[in-house]
C-alpha cells in the first residue's frame, strides 16, 4: 500500500482533516499529517485546536522530520509548506529520497497586482533587513525559482492556477477544482437550516483574527468601529429587504468571548456554505467563500468601511468588486443612490461562468471529489524506486 504525507506548517485542525479528504485517502492508502507548525513558529500559543487522529505527528525540529520521513518511507507528500529557507531544505530532503512531491493549487481567486509605489516599498523593505541571510535567501530565490516551485505533479483547480509559478515548474498538471467545489457537490442534498427567507453576511474576522497577532499586522479595523458599522448597515439591508439577515461566522472566529459582538443577532459558525446555498442575497467584504455565492449563482454585494479603505485590505476588495462589474459600498459614508445601485444590479450569468473556469473548476476537470482524483493519479503512477 502506498504512503501519503501531508506537509502543513500552521496547526492540523478539524477542518484541515475534513478538506484534505483524509477519510477517503485512508481507503486505499497509508495516511500521515506531519504538523510542522512548531518548527515553523506558527503554534499560536495553542489558541487552535489541534485535531489528531492515528497518523497525526507534531514535528519540532528538521531532523526529527528527516527521522520520521526515513522510517515512514513516504511514496507521496503533498505539499502544503510556505517558501522559506526550511522549507527549502525539507523539499530538497525529499526529492532526494525520490518522494513525488505533490502541489495543490486551490483557492485560487482573482488577485491584486501592486502598483510600482508598492513594489518599491517592498523592494526597500527586504534590503533593509538587517539579516543578511534573509537577503541570501530573497535573491536565490528569485535567481532559482525552480528549486523553490518544483513538483512533481500539481492538482490545478482552474485556468487561472496555470498562470501561476508553481504550475510552471511542475512536471505533471492534473486537471482538477477547487475543495469548495467538492463541498458544493455534497451540499446539493441538504435541507435548508433555516426555513424562513433570509440575507447572509460572510464575516472574516477581521478586528480578532489570530493571523493578524502571529504575522504582526496592523490591525485593519477597530472592534468597536467596525461592529458598529456592520450592525447599522445590517439594520439597513433588513429594512430594505424586510428579511432577517443571518452572520455566517468565520471559522477561526470565537464570538463567544466577545459577547457585545453582533448583539441580539444570528451567528451560525461552520455552515457557511449552507448559508449561502439558500439565502437570498450575500453580503461579504472579499472572503474566500464567494465560490459558493457564485456556485450557487447568488446577488453578491461587496462592502466596505472607512477603516479598510485605509488598509491593505481594500485592494482585495476593489479586484473582486471590478471582477464582477459592481461597486463596492463604503457602508460609512453612502446615500440611498448608492445603496440601490449596490443591491439592485445583477451580475450576468456569463460572469459567474467565468470565474467558475478561472478559479473554480479547471474545464478538464472530472467531477469525482477532488481527493478521488487524486487518488486515481497515485494508483495508476509508477513509483521509483527508493534508497
Amino acid at each position: 500500500m502506498k504512503t501519503i504525507a501531508f506537509l502543513i506548517f500552521s496547526p492540523f485542525s478539524q477542518r484541515d482533516f475534513n478538506r484534505f479528504g483524509i477519510e477517503i485517502l485512508k481507503k486505499k492508502f497509508n495516511v500521515y499529517v506531519l504538523d510542522m507548525s512548531k518548527l515553523f513558529g506558527m503554534d499560536l500559543n495553542n489558541k487552535c485546536l489541534i485535531h489528531k487522529f492515528d497518523g497525526y505527528l507534531s514535528i519540532n525540529s528538521i531532523k526529527e522530520f528527516k527521522k520520521n520521513s526515513t522510517k515512514l518511507n513516504f511514496d507521496f507528500a503533498v505539499d502544503f509548506l510556505d517558501i522559506s529557507p526550511i522549507s527549502y531544505e525539507l523539499r530538497n530532503f525529499l526529492k532526494k529520497k525520490k518522494v513525488s512531491i505533490t502541489k495543490v493549487q486551490n483557492g485560487l481567486q482573482p488577485k491584486y497586482v501592486p502598483s510600482n509605489v508598492l513594489k518599491d516599498k517592498v523592494y526597500k523593505n527586504i534590503f533593509s533587513l538587517s539579516s543578511w541571510q534573509k537577503i541570501v535567501f530573497t535573491l536565490h530565490k528569485l535567481l532559482n525559482p525552480k528549486s523553490y516551485f518544483f513538483s512533481d505533479e500539481i492538482l490545478v483547480g482552474g485556468l487561472s492556477g496555470l498562470n501561476l509559478i508553481a504550475a510552471k515548474f511542475s512536471k505533471t498538471i492534473i486537471p482538477c477544482h477547487s475543495f469548495d467545489y467538492d463541498i458544493y457537490l455534497n451540499l446539493k442534498k441538504n435541507k435548508k437550516i433555516i426555513k424562513d427567507k433570509y440575507l447572509v453576511f460572510v464575516d472574516q474576522n477581521l478586528a480578532f483574527h489570530p493571523d493578524l497577532d502571529f504575522l504582526k499586522l496592523k490591525k485593519i479595523v477597530d472592534p468597536y468601529n467596525y461592529y458598529n458599522s456592520m450592525e447599522s448597515f445590517f439594520k439597513k439591508a433588513e429594512s430594505f429587504y424586510n428579511l432577517k439577515l443571518i452572520v455566517a461566522s468565520h471559522p477561526r472566529s470565537n464570538y463567544h468571548l466577545h459577547k457585545e459582538i453582533f448583539k441580539n443577532r444570528t451567528i451560525i459558525k461552520g455552515k457557511t456554505a449552507d448559508l449561502i446555498k439558500d439565502c437570498e442575497h450575500v453580503f461579504m467584504h472579499a472572503s474566500n467563500a464567494l465560490s459558493y455565492a457564485v456556485l450557487y449563482r447568488k446577488p453578491i454585494s461587496f462592502i466596505s468601511t472607512n477603516e479598510i479603505n485605509n488598509s491593505f485590505f481594500k485592494n482585495t476588495i476593489d479586484v473582486f468588486s471590478k471582477f464582477f462589474s459592481k461597486k463596492y459600498l463604503n457602508i460609512d459614508n453612502y446615500t440611498e443612490n448608492d445603496f440601490l445601485e449596490l443591491v439592485d444590479k445583477t451580475i450576468n450569468d456569463s460572469v459567474y461562468q467565468k470565474y467558475e473556469r478561472e478559479f473554480l473548476i479547471h474545464p478538464e476537470s472530472s467531477k469525482d471529489l477532488f481527493w478521488e482524483i487524486y487518488s486515481e493519479y497515485i494508483l495508476n503512477k509508477k513509483i521509483n524506486h527508493k534508497k
